[in-house]
């Protein structure tokens, strides 16, 4: 199961938001950075940020960089259909980083006008 290391009134919530959206299930480790037993080094993230993500072996950090992950691992109606469409939702993502910032889940605003399976 994913394990989620953030707080809701967080960057975190983008990646709370992204996992509902794709219907995975997933633990909320409700975490502050500043809490005193914040994970030290490396077992989460050695520069005390959330939202971090474990998946089995993997360890992220950064919320854009962890919904474009689910997007790439998982297999939802949201997922890219083929190298294109990723380029599109990079490009949508780079191009109004402000915008969908302001939206809350940068990956899901890119995703969302996307259907299909994963790759080519």
């Amino acid at each position: 199961m994913l394990k989620l290391y953030g707080l809701t009134k967080s960057r975190a919530l983008r990646c709370i938001w992204m996992l509902y959206e794709i219907d995975a299930p997933f633990e909320l480790v409700r975490l502050s950075p500043e809490a005193p037993d914040f994970p030290v080094g490396s077992d989460i993230n050695p520069n005390r940020k959330i939202p971090a993500l474990v998946d089995g072996t993997t360890v992220m950090w950064e919320s854009m960089a962890i919904n474009l992950y689910l997007a790439q691992t998982r297999t939802t109606e949201l997922s890219p259909r083929g190298r294109t469409e990723l380029g599109d939702a990079l490009d949508a993502v780079e191009a109004n980083p402000v915008i969908a910032s302001a939206r809350g889940a940068v990956a899901v605003d890119a995703l969302v006008v996307m259907r299909g399976g994963v790759g080519e």
